[in-house]
């Protein structure tokens, strides 16, 4: 069943931020950046630099959440479903620009490219729009 109508994505999205930020309050995890490793090694690389955070599409929400900062942007598809997960991530916090590999990736890719003193980060799913799943797909290179 597809979700159209623009009151009930918003009631969708504002009950799944309250259950994604409620079960995300529960987990407990660890986590070891690269930077960790190479920060003592070639510290050059940490400074003014760009990170790609990358996931799959079945855990998008977790890293959304953790990685939620005003310098950081999240790709989301256009479509239907996208929208959901678009205001999802916004009522986590997080900066959304709309676009895939299939409809508006290359303009969604330049819009965060071009935005004055905005964006440094980019996130996106690399198991594509139609999948399969968990294959990385050359769409997210």
């Amino acid at each position: 069943m597809k979700v159209r109508d623009p009151r009930a994505i918003a009631r969708v999205a504002a009950a799944g931020a309250l259950f994604g930020r409620g079960l995300c309050r529960t987990l407990s995890f660890a986590y070891r950046p690269l930077t960790r490793y190479l920060n003592n090694d070639r510290p050059e690389l940490l400074e003014g630099g760009r990170f790609v955070y990358t996931t799959w599409h079945e855990y998008v929400f977790l890293p959304t959440w953790l990685y939620s900062r005003a310098d950081t942007a999240w790709l989301i598809g256009q479509h239907a479903d996208g929208e959901i997960s678009a205001q999802i991530s916004r009522r986590l916090g997080a900066s959304v620009v709309r676009g895939s590999s299939t409809r508006g990736g290359t303009a969604a890719l330049l819009r965060m490219l071009r935005q004055p003193g905005g964006t440094r980060h980019f996130g996106i799913t690399v198991d594509g729009p139609r999948g399969p799943r968990r294959q990385f797909q050359l769409g997210a290179v």
